[in-house]
């Protein structure tokens, strides 16, 4: 199974191999706050695509084996906000 941001990142290589660096370096820094709050920690990167293919339609839950590492309220709520963004910025960057 692909990353749970694939086709971004895809993206991002299809640019710079076609020589559009600008259009790749501008892509991945608008996902850089997916990816540095998705990294902070293992657990956290399990949670984060796990809810993030859920609202995809991948999974049936977002619920995960158990973890040594739960988020807290506004983890939650920051990561809706930053899936959110990785919908729209596949969607708008993908398939305008």
């Amino acid at each position: 199974m692909p990353t749970g941001m694939h086709e971004i990142y895809c993206e991002i290589f299809r640019r710079c191999a076609t020589g559009n660096r600008k259009g790749a370096t501008d892509l991945f820094r608008k996902i850089l706050p997916v990816l540095a709050f998705s990294n902070q920690h293992l657990d956290i990167s399990i949670l984060f695509f796990k809810r993030l293919l859920w609202r995809e339609g991948t999974y049936a839950t977002p619920r995960c084996r158990k973890l040594q590492y739960q988020w807290d309220e506004y983890q939650e709520r920051i990561a809706d906000e930053l899936i959110q963004l990785a919908i729209q910025l596949r969607v708008e960057e993908l398939h305008p």
